[in-house]
């Protein structure tokens, strides 16, 4: 727990707080930092909290108007629900990659058979080289678009990958780093 000082300043001129004042700021800021930890926790009335618009595939900003707010509550259990613009941010550019580079998969390569023993691919991100890598996979990883071919995912990494980082002025670690 951090010690709240004893006092504001404000435009030079020092006020002391009373103790009940004190506890008040020691809530405040652990409330703060508690949603800092939690992207998920639930924010109080007239707070903002975050939510990835399925149109745009952009984060939209809302705020609770009322204790029981029906579309806050909503919106909350979808799970589709944050404290935390940034970290949603990342998971909206997340969803979209998915979504186009699944849509190339099956535009390029047609349905994957999983019930054959051939290497298919899918795309990694690797942290330390700060490129998305092609991996090998026999297991169909959930949210992972899987290539046919080595071929075609590389060319998704071209074709996709690296406009949509172009035209959102990105790096692949905006993205995929936390």
């Amino acid at each position: 727990m951090k010690k709240i000082r004893d006092y504001v300043q404000v435009n030079g001129i020092k006020v002391e707080l009373t103790d009940e004042q004190k506890r008040f700021v020691q809530q405040e800021v652990e409330k703060k930092e508690s949603l800092k930890k939690n992207p998920y926790t639930r924010v109080g009335l007239n707070e903002p909290y975050y939510v990835i618009d399925s149109t745009s595939g952009g984060v939209r900003t809302y705020s609770n108007k009322e204790r029981d707010d029906k579309f806050s509550n909503q919106i909350y259990i979808s799970g589709n629900y944050c404290n935390n613009k940034s970290y949603f941010d990342k998971i909206a550019h997340q969803m979209n990659l998915f979504l186009l580079l699944d849509r190339y998969s099956w535009q390029n390569d047609g349905e994957i058979n999983w019930n054959d023993c051939s290497d298919k691919f899918k795309l990694v991100y690797g942290d330390w080289s700060k490129l998305m890598l092609i991996e090998p996979t026999l297991i169909k990883s959930p949210l992972t678009a899987h290539f046919k071919s080595r071929a075609t995912a590389t060319k998704a990494i071209e074709e996709v990958i690296e406009p949509y980082l172009k035209q959102h002025n990105l790096k692949l670690e905006d993205i995929m780093e936390y």
